[in-house]
């Protein structure tokens, strides 16, 4: 395996997708800093697959990265306010829309999302988000929502290759966030799975994957270390 398809073998594991059903009863969009998210939920939402979105960030590490690629650079902003701006951009309604400012991580953008449904939490529900970190996501969003019966469905909005990376990363922090999102969902005590921190739910990691990442890290052992 060269390290050009291990790089993409990886991030096609984590930009986690799925069959998306004809109707569903919210999306909810993660803060990252892939504007391309905004352009999935204002197609969900004219193509009236859902009735609303929720926007779910407040100000955080990607926050300067969301403000650089989107133009709208106002530090009073929260990355939820930010997508808000984008999808007003796009034609959508602020009705349609509900914002969640408080969360500054994965775990945070779960809770409060939740938070701000209760007690009316959908049954369904379409995630949206970098697609390096969708598999996270959705393994925490059905850790955090457990006890719900909530469904998730995953719609990031492409799949990254090693060349040329799209606009929303530049070469070494793309391979450092690969390499990062396969620590973190290792199910073991350096992970973020039930043996470790217990952040998600148990994610299994084929073999192939786990390959794909040592070949990585040893090509590009400088990001590796980002």
């Amino acid at each position: 395996m060269t390290p050009e398809h291990a790089v993409d073998l990886l991030a096609d594991f984590l930009a986690l997708r799925d069959p998306l059903p004809p109707r569903a009863d919210a999306a909810i969009l993660l803060g990252n800093a892939v504007i391309a998210c905004a352009d999935v939920a204002a197609r969900l939402l004219r193509e009236e697959v859902i009735p609303f979105v929720v926007l779910s960030g407040g100000i955080g590490h990607s926050t300067p990265l969301l403000r650089e690629a989107s133009g709208i650079d106002d530090a009073n902003l929260s990355e939820a306010e930010i997508f808000a701006t984008l999808l007003n951009q796009r034609g959508i309604e602020s009705s349609q829309l509900r914002l969640e400012t408080r969360s500054t991580n994965t775990g945070g953008n779960a809770q409060e999302s939740r938070r701000l449904l209760e007690p009316n939490l959908p049954a369904s529900v379409i995630l949206i988000q970098d697609p390096t970190m969708q598999r996270r996501s959705d393994a925490t969003f059905r850790h955090v929502w457990r006890d719900t019966g909530t469904r998730f469905f995953n719609a990031p909005p492409c799949v990254p290759t090693h060349g040329p990376v799209p606009p929303y990363w530049e070469h070494d922090r793309f391979i450092g966030l690969l390499l990062g999102e396969i620590q973190r969902l290792r199910d073991d005590v350096n992970g973020y799975g039930p043996n470790g921190k217990g952040f998600i739910v148990h994610v299994d990691i084929p073999a192939e994957v786990e390959r794909a990442a040592a070949i990585v890290a040893a090509a590009y052992p400088e990001s590796a270390n980002r």
